[in-house]
This record gives C-alpha cells, structure tokens and sequence, in this order.
C-alpha cells in the first residue's frame, strides 16, 4: 500500500513541478475601473462621510425628504456596525485610492475636475485613462471643437488621437 501511494506522490510532482514555475510567474491582468472618479473630499458632503460595505438595504427614498438630505443623512449616520470612513481631504483621497488600486492591480477611466484628475495622472502617469465628467443637459456640456482639444492636447486619452484630424484643422 505504501509503495503505490508513493508512485502516484512521484508522478504528480513529476507532472506539477516543472510547470509550477510558469504558473507563478504569470501575472494577473488589470482590472478595469470604467467609473472612477477624482473628487474633492467634501464633494458629497463634509467629510468624513460613511458608507456601508455591503450596502444593505439598499438607500431607499420618501419623495417627501429632497433626496440630498437623505443621502447626506445616510452618509453622516450608516447603518452598520463597521462602516468604510471617508478621507478628509483631497491628498487624502487620492492615496488611499491610489493603494487600493495598486493592491488590486486596477487601471481606471478617471473623470473629474481638471485640476484633481491632472494630479492624480502625474501621481501614478500609467494607472489612469483621462476622461470627461459633465452632466448630459447640463450647462457644461463641452462642443465638439473643445472635446477635440482636450484630445489632441494629451489631457484626454483616446485611441483615436493619432488618426483623426487636429481641432484646428476640422471644418466650420
């Protein structure tokens, strides 16, 4: 009986080890963040602000409270017994992000106020895809010509920079 258990022992080493080596040295690929967003800490309120992890229940909402005033309540006071606190300023932010993604090995499609979104760009240049944050409706709404701009300026990333033609030379 020992003898058989060690031949099987042999020939699963024999088959593992030598592609255990290239099993351990492949890396993980990136996790795609599509939604990322470079705020100010107190953008939903004065920090610190807290939020459930899981959320559970979900926010729920009496149209006869203006849906800010819940939210902010819920952030202020969370229903859970350990909460995820949030930064209490901008820096702040942006390192406890920048942790969490290079523990996870996350790229982002980053959006924001130009100044935020430029900082965190130039604190880790390879780990955010630039993006746009504006409100479709809304008065920010940026034409065409300036998205244009935005692009082949560098500040936005976009696979098509290198084959569509420059703002200033587009028609009109």
């Amino acid at each position: 009986m020992y003898k058989p258990l060690m031949h099987r022992l042999a020939l699963v080493a024999a088959l593992v080890i030598p592609i255990a080596p290239v099993a351990l040295s492949q890396t993980r690929e990136p996790i795609i963040d599509m939604h990322l967003h470079a705020l100010h800490a107190d953008a939903q309120g004065p920090p610190p602000l807290a939020m459930c992890a899981p959320l559970n229940p979900m926010l729920s909402w009496d149209p006869s409270r203006p849906y800010p005033d819940v939210f902010l309540d819920r952030l202020k006071k969370p229903p859970c017994s350990d909460p995820i606190w949030s930064p209490m300023t901008d820096p702040e932010v942006m390192t406890r992000t920048l942790a969490v993604m290079k523990r996870h090995h996350v790229i982002g499609v980053l959006s924001g106020p130009a100044e935020l979104v430029d900082a965190w760009r130039a604190a880790d240049a390879g780990r955010f895809i630039a993006g746009l944050e504006f409100e479709l409706g809304g008065a920010d709404v940026p034409g065409w010509r300036s998205l244009w701009k935005e692009v082949w300026s560098g500040r936005l990333d976009s696979n098509q920079r290198h084959s569509a033609p420059k703002a200033d030379a587009l028609p009109g």
